[in-house]
């Protein structure tokens, strides 16, 4: 199982990344009340940490590429075949949302009537994407085989 260790470093590295845009994120809130307008950008960055660290569109993700997920059996190849569905219902939702946000930003510039109307639909597709990130997050979490401070900054940062 030594190729579990690459995956396990690539985890590691987006807790901690993750770590560090929420607390430049967080940072940022009051220079926000400016501009409101700006939140879903900065939510669009900080689950796009998910996307960049943790994304099937990635050739270096693909462990299709490197021919290890026909070299597994069984209950390791399911639990590949569902992190990989995982990744990609992300990426997905992360797109989905950026449509959403885009629409949603011209709505509000150009006819806000209509941006009130999306506003329901806008905050279901975002609330969806960060359900969805923090069941993955909270997975990744539990599976992990060692407690260490990459592990803990994960935990921070779904706290």
């Amino acid at each position: 199982m030594g190729f579990l260790v690459p995956l396990l470093k690539q985890r590691h590295r987006f807790y901690r990344s993750l770590l560090v845009v929420e607390v430049l994120a967080l940072f940022s809130l009051s220079s926000l009340q400016r501009a409101p307008q700006l939140v879903g950008v900065l939510y669009l960055l900080i689950t796009g940490v998910l996307v960049v660290f943790d994304s099937p569109l990635l050739a270096s993700h693909r462990l299709q590429t490197h021919g290890l997920l026909e070299r597994l059996h069984g209950r390791h190849r399911n639990h590949i075949e569902r992190l990989l569905l995982r990744r990609r219902v992300i990426v997905w939702g992360w797109l989905t949302c950026l449509t959403m946000e885009g629409i949603w930003q011209s709505a509000l510039l150009l006819n806000p009537t209509l941006a009130v109307q999306l506003s329901a639909p806008h905050l279901v597709v975002w609330l969806a994407l960060i359900l969805q990130m923090l069941w993955s997050l909270v997975n990744a979490l539990a599976e992990e085989p060692v407690f260490n401070g990459s592990v803990l900054m994960g935990a921070a940062a779904g706290y």
